[in-house]
């Protein structure tokens, strides 16, 4: 059967592990140490980098893309396996003891955590189905600690030492150093559910193998005989053995240090021995994808290819990592995987490989809201996608808002260094969002632009630039600021910016001691004014008009607050009232202007707008705010009033020179200067 998991790294000292984390791709260590698949499209890879922080990643099509499931510190995920015929996966730790089954690769949410008593040391991993699995490795960290081999039947859910080996006393020495004073077992394979090999070492360097033939219930060590065709160590007994692939219940293989391979074909009643080659470097695993055609790697990216059970084997195009792992899916497409973030695939039989050579960041895209977007409301979200291809997958996305004084948000201020902000995602990234809180009352004043970041399972990190540029808040909301009467039936609500055409609910509005709101508009030639048209008002009486929430909104949909205010409905009609508003060398606003302290403007017209009756102009007054003083200077020379005859809002040729008073109707503008 094809291996579903096979352990790929060879033992090293614990202190190699324990080196500072780096905030970049640079960590190391940095290994992906095993990949397996149950089908062509699910499957599993796991590793550990730095200071100890482990990863599980998983694909659910066929390695195009795969997802970062677990990433933790204290961690370090030497095993992995995909469930034969199914969506299960397990992954285990090597030096805290914790092992962890999903039944599906695709979720984040399932896998159940499984603390193993006297925290063995698990090297190896295997599914043979959804529920049946086996763990191998070291009874614990302590020298002379015995290999073990843990069973379950339920997926995980619980784990049953179906073998101890012998326990190795402290004081006996082999010339090794303490590590390899002890029994390991390194790998485990099963031909079907029932039948499964695990092969290790024990001190001295003699090969330890096991094999089980009811499901793990029970395990009977093999031998392996033969002369070592090691150069130079002929008729030693040094069997290392580092990986091992079950592809029937008779055919097992295994490979080891100096490029040499182990072969059974009669149930493992004999094994025998051969080298791949006369080089002394170390084959790290061996896949087969039927009992006859299969591939073995490991140091200096070595591939190589057997198609007759390698009784025959061909040395293919190296890999440019040291290969931890590899997983035959079929005759034609192979993985590999290996060091520095290594993760590489062949479709063709290993002849051409593809993937990522080494440590490659991810890459994210903001999707939402695009450039030049007007943001309403209290909050905003910030949406984008992300992926790291054929890597170990994206681990966080994060946003930075810059503001157009040089400042970037924290998530509660605004400070002068540079913000991220981490996004959430419910599929590992491929769609993530950020929930940007805004600050109330803004009116297009400032704009913003957004950066985004993403981190792989292993820290490769890419950053973008401002992306996203010139977006505006605008989620301060049209108010009512006073209420007149224009006639005996009509009043004007004027608000503090211009509600949009058609955003106007009549109903919203009310006028205590008035029978009915027959209708409600914007007024076109005072686009902050609502002409409300009323039942007769009772000349003399004092009214207060009250404007429901949302009884108007402007162009960006922001909705009123509730206000009232109060008027007097004049005898024989309302007095004469007048608006005004000013142009400068700005432009003319929809709002009043307001010079800055010590800010010189040149006010080139004077907007009035009478309503109801005549207004006289008898003098224009300009007012300081606060303790800073102001001045006004103008040259009347050539002044004259002109009636904006044509209604554009502004004075052009065709327009009518007015008398002094302001009669009421069209707005009236007063020209500093030639007309």
């Amino acid at each position: 059967m094809v291996p579903r998991a096979v352990l790929a790294v060879a033992i090293v000292a614990a202190a190699a592990f324990l080196v500072p984390a780096a905030a970049s791709a640079s960590v190391t260590p940095l290994r992906v140490e095993s990949v397996s698949f149950s089908d062509a499209q699910h499957g599993i890879i796991t590793g550990g980098y730095g200071n100890m922080t482990g990863f599980v990643s998983t694909t659910e099509d066929g390695g195009t893309t795969w997802h970062a499931v677990r990433v933790e510190p204290n961690r370090w995920y030497r095993a992995g396996a995909a469930g034969e015929g199914s969506t299960s996966g397990l992954a285990a730790d090597l030096f805290a003891g914790y092992s962890h089954v999903t039944p599906d690769l695709g979720s984040a949410s399932t896998w159940n955590e499984y603390r193993h008593e006297q925290a063995p040391w698990f090297h190896g991993a295997d599914m043979e189905s959804a529920t049946r699995g086996w763990l191998v490795g070291r009874g614990g960290p302590d020298p002379g600690d015995p290999a073990v081999i843990y069973t379950t039947n339920d997926a995980g859910a619980t784990w049953t030492k179906t073998y101890a080996g012998r326990f190795y006393w402290t004081s006996q020495t082999y010339g090794e150093p303490y590590l390899t004073a002890n029994a390991w077992l390194r790998c485990v394979d099963g031909a079907d559910a029932n039948t499964a090999w695990a092969i290790g070492l024990e001190p001295a360097a003699r090969t330890l193998i096991q094999k089980t033939t009811n499901g793990g219930a029970s395990w009977t060590t093999q031998t392996i005989s033969g002369v070592d065709p090691e150069a130079g160590n002929t008729g030693s007994t040094r069997y290392e053995v580092y990986g091992v692939s079950a592809p029937s219940t008779q055919v097992a293989y295994g490979v080891g240090v100096a490029d040499r391979i182990y072969t059974t074909t009669n149930g493992g009643a004999t094994w025998s021995i051969r080298a791949l080659s006369t080089i002394t470097k170390v084959l790290y695993d061996v896949s087969m994808a039927t009992t006859s055609t299969g591939w073995a790697a490991g140091s200096g990216g070595r591939v190589w290819k057997t198609t007759d059970g390698w009784a025959t084997r061909a040395q293919q195009a190296g890999l440019p990592q040291v290969v931890r792992s590899i997983h035959a899916v079929s005759t034609s497409t192979v993985w590999a995987v290996g060091d520095n973030e290594m993760i590489m695939f062949s479709t063709d039989g290993g002849n051409a490989w593809q993937g990522c050579p080494s440590n490659r960041a991810p890459s994210a895209r903001i999707t939402a809201p695009a450039t030049g977007t007007v943001i309403t409301g209290a909050s905003a979200s910030i949406a984008g996608t992300a992926t790291d291809g054929v890597g170990t997958g994206v681990a966080t996305v994060s946003v930075s808002i810059r503001r157009d004084d040089a400042r970037w948000w924290n998530g509660a201020a605004w400070q002068s260094t540079q913000a991220w902000l981490d996004a959430d995602s419910t599929d590992w990234f491929d769609h993530w969002t950020y929930d940007w809180a805004l600050e109330p009352g803004q009116n297009r004043e400032r704009s913003y632009s957004l950066a985004w970041r993403a981190v792989d399972a292993v820290t490769n990190e890419a950053t973008s630039g401002l992306v996203v540029t010139g977006l505006r808040i605008d989620n301060a909301a049209p108010a009512l600021v006073s209420a007149y009467q224009v006639d005996p039936t009509h009043v004007r609500a004027v608000f503090s910016e211009a509600p949009a055409a058609g955003s106007v609910v009549a109903t919203a509005f009310s006028i205590d001691g008035l029978s009915a709101i027959t209708s409600a508009s914007v007024v076109a030639t005072a686009p902050t004014d609502v002409l409300i048209e009323t039942s007769a008002h009772i000349a003399g009486q004092t009214y207060t008009l009250v404007a429901a929430a949302g009884a108007v909104a402007d162009a960006y949909g922001n909705r009123s607050p509730a206000g009232s205010d109060d008027f007097t409905a004049a005898a024989g009609g309302p007095a004469p009232f007048l608006t005004v508003a000013q142009g400068s060398s700005a432009g003319r606003p929809t709002q009043p202007f307001f010079a800055a302290p010590g800010q010189t403007v040149v006010v080139d017209e004077i907007v009035l707008a009478a309503h109801v009756g005549t207004v006289t102009v008898t003098s224009l007054t300009v007012e300081a705010a606060g303790s800073e003083a102001a001045s006004f200077a103008v040259d009347f020379a050539g002044v004259s009033l002109v009636r904006d005859a044509d209604g554009d809002g502004r004075i052009s040729a065709g327009d009518t020179t007015a008398a002094a008073a302001v009669p009421a109707g069209p707005a009236i503008a007063l020209g500093l200067g030639t007309a």
